[in-house]
């Protein structure tokens, strides 16, 4: 196991995925959160998540825009209401 990362968080876009190592499957899992639906990507090495959650998230928010749905701002995007 030495150098793999069990668990952990990325952002892109002011999103977060979560992902984590699956030692069986030998592969990383992960989940885009707040987000309409389950947004996942599943790889092989940490770069390939970085990348496949990069490109998961561009093809959820693309695929939104062309069905006219507003996505879900990321918690950190949220307008501030008094």
């Amino acid at each position: 196991m030495n150098g793999i990362v069990k668990k952990g968080t990325m952002e892109y876009k002011g999103y977060t995925a979560t992902f984590e190592w699956l030692q069986d499957e030998n592969c990383y899992d992960g989940e885009v959160q707040d987000v309409t639906g389950t947004v996942g990507f599943t790889a092989y090495t940490l770069e390939e998540a970085c990348k496949a959650f990069m490109e998961i998230l561009d093809f959820h928010l693309e695929e939104s825009a062309k069905d006219g749905l507003e996505p879900r701002l990321p918690k950190t995007k949220l307008p501030v209401t008094a």
